[in-house]
């Protein structure tokens, strides 16, 4: 193992997509990765996902604020499934509300 000079800090190589899960309903392997603003930055400008597209990746995002933005963003997005997919009472419509917190955050 190659000695590193004092004070300086080696940073650990990227571990993209070494890890996974086994999904328990289809049994395929679910990668779990790292995804940064630069990758999500990138992948609106494309629309091209920043992993392998032929597998299903679960992604963490590291940066705190950006996964709140994200539950904000997921929660909208799953209100407004919800409500389309409730059938109407008495003509009214429903209204859905959607909590996602994180749970390191308590």
């Amino acid at each position: 193992m190659p000695k590193e000079k004092k004070g300086t800090t080696s940073k650990p190589k990227s571990a993209k997509n070494d890890s996974y899960i086994i999904c328990p309903v289809s049994e395929e392997k679910i990668w779990i990765s790292n995804v940064t603003l630069a990758d999500m930055k990138k992948a609106a400008r494309t629309g091209e996902c920043p992993h392998n597209n032929k597998k299903k990746v679960l992604v963490r995002i590291p940066s705190k604020a950006e996964r709140l933005k994200r539950y904000e963003e997921s929660a909208r997005a799953l209100e407004a499934k919800e409500e389309a997919a409730l059938p109407t009472y008495g003509g009214r419509s429903w209204k859905v509300t959607v909590t996602i917190k994180d749970p390191k955050s308590g």
